[in-house]
């Protein structure tokens, strides 16, 4: 797959389909729709192929352990525990090349 944009068309949403493989868990057929353009590629440049997977793959960890769902009560689908202040002042870890950041406590 090859994604080509030129200075006519950079701004042109266009569409990736991403197939993950089979990875055995028992959980039948789950499709997921991740809008990834407003969150993720409007603040980044694609270079090739294999710039936007990296760029993909960082995005999806980022959203699925660390990204605040509000409908998960602001927690992410990979749960988070609570780190009270008694743990450590507050740090932030970036992520996606650092338009992201996932923050934590450091003692």
């Amino acid at each position: 797959m090859t994604l080509t944009f030129t200075p006519s068309d950079w701004s042109t949403l266009q569409t990736v389909a991403v197939t993950g493989v089979n990875d055995d868990d028992v959980d039948g057929n789950v499709a997921y729709t991740i809008v990834t353009r407003r969150e993720c590629l409007d603040h980044m440049i694609v270079l090739n192929e294999r710039h936007l997977h990296l760029i993909l793959t960082g995005y999806f960890d980022y959203y699925h352990n660390s990204r605040p769902h509000l409908s998960l009560d602001r927690n992410s689908p990979t749960p988070r525990r609570i780190e009270p202040p008694s743990e450590g002042q507050c740090v932030a870890i970036p992520q996606v090349g650092g338009s992201h950041h996932r923050y934590t406590r450091a003692a």
